[in-house]
């Protein structure tokens, strides 16, 4: 976990780049607030159990909305 912030910031970075600047703000805050809701469902739960589950839904959603926002012009 302690490399995880070399991780997020260039991922994050990377997403944000392939978007229209005038969505950038706005993805930006979404993303922190996923990552902050990430963060308080594993402090809810005590564990990483309940958060895999989440994951998997999450990323289905990430990849029909990134499919969603290629097809804008």
């Amino acid at each position: 976990m302690a490399a995880s912030g070399f991780v997020l910031v260039s991922d994050q970075t990377h997403a944000l780049n392939q978007l229209p600047s005038s969505m950038n703000a706005d993805c930006s805050a979404v993303m922190n607030a996923i990552q902050q809701l990430a963060g308080a469902i594993v402090l809810a739960t005590g564990g990483y159990t309940a958060l895999f589950p989440i994951a998997v839904v999450a990323v289905l959603l990430g990849t029909v909305f990134i499919m969603l926002i290629r097809k804008v012009k």
